[in-house]
């Protein structure tokens, strides 16, 4: 191996046995400088076991917006398709939401915790809690409950176009829906990806697209403020402004599980079809050996 070849740990070590064999003081101040400039993390060290990982440290969003979609669309495809992942969801939806909630008020006078507990009970049906009408509170909550880990959040839309008894309804909207194609300005505020916040980076509005009933994007963007959307998501850093799928660590993990395992599938098929078939040089007669 010549001198190119050789890695900058190798060439630094041999020069250091080098310099101790002519002068060992100097080479022991040498050696003693280089481990105090390492620092005393390991995992602050750069060498040979480690030289494939080095991170990029930087802001939230400028870590997560490149692949937040890509990582998306592999969680929703382990969603759809990983028994693994529909089990750890289906764990969840039981365990959190089960079959729904029941509303117990407590303001000290029996008679308005009745009235109160008997409005929410009628309000949480499909037909008053659902703009669509089709899903009863509890199982928005449990929708909210998947979406939150696959898709990393939900956002409900308050509206007030219901019935007479209940105009306050909900409208769940996709975090695929928050147009994020730019960051520009309104005013004095940014927009990032999305979300339009203030200089403290407190959401103002959602710009949400349009899309036809059949889910066609009609090339049409609204401002929602921000007072009228409930984003439900996870944040984990201060810089954070949009969400990121819980299970992004984990993903790789379970893609590479799901393979392995196809693969063990796809090797026991075989082996369950190989036959063993015996052909004789002499055909039997039906005469045993000891008859002949």
């Amino acid at each position: 191996m010549d001198e190119k070849q050789r890695s900058p740990d190798l060439t630094a070590n041999a020069l250091d046995r080098a310099i101790t064999w002519v002068s060992p003081k100097i080479g022991y101040m040498r050696m003693a400088w280089r481990a105090a400039v390492r620092g005393a993390y390991k995992a602050g060290d750069i060498s040979r076991s480690s030289e494939g990982w080095v991170p990029v440290n930087a802001k939230a969003e400028q870590v997560n917006q490149p692949q937040r979609d890509f990582i998306r669309a592999r969680t929703k495809e382990a969603e759809r398709n990983s028994d693994i992942v529909g089990g750890i969801i289906g764990m969840l939806e039981r365990n959190v939401v089960a079959t729904g909630f029941r509303l117990q008020a407590n303001t000290g006078d029996e008679e308005i915790n009745a009235k109160l507990e008997a409005v929410f009970e009628d309000w949480q049906k499909p037909r008053n809690s659902d703009i669509t009408g089709m899903q009863a509170f509890w199982e928005q909550c449990k929708m909210t409950i998947r979406r939150t880990l696959v898709d990393g959040g939900i956002i409900f839309i308050k509206t007030y176009t219901g019935n007479d008894r209940f105009p306050f309804q909900l409208q769940a909207r996709e975090v695929d829906d928050i147009d994020s194609s730019g960051q520009l300005r309104n005013g004095i505020n940014v927009i990032v990806h999305g979300v339009e916040v203030d200089g403290n980076q407190k959401p103002v509005a959602y710009y949400l697209k349009q899309y036809s009933p059949d889910g066609w994007f009609t090339g049409k963007t609204t401002r929602v403020p921000a007072e009228r959307v409930i984003a439900l998501w996870r944040k984990t850093l201060p810089s954070q402004i949009r969400e990121i799928s819980p299970l992004a660590p984990a993903i790789s993990r379970v893609n590479d599980t799901e393979e392995y395992l196809d693969a063990v599938s796809i090797k026991e098929k075989i082996l369950a079809s190989l036959s063993v078939f015996i052909k004789r040089l002499i055909p039997s007669s039906g005469v045993t050996a000891a008859g002949r």
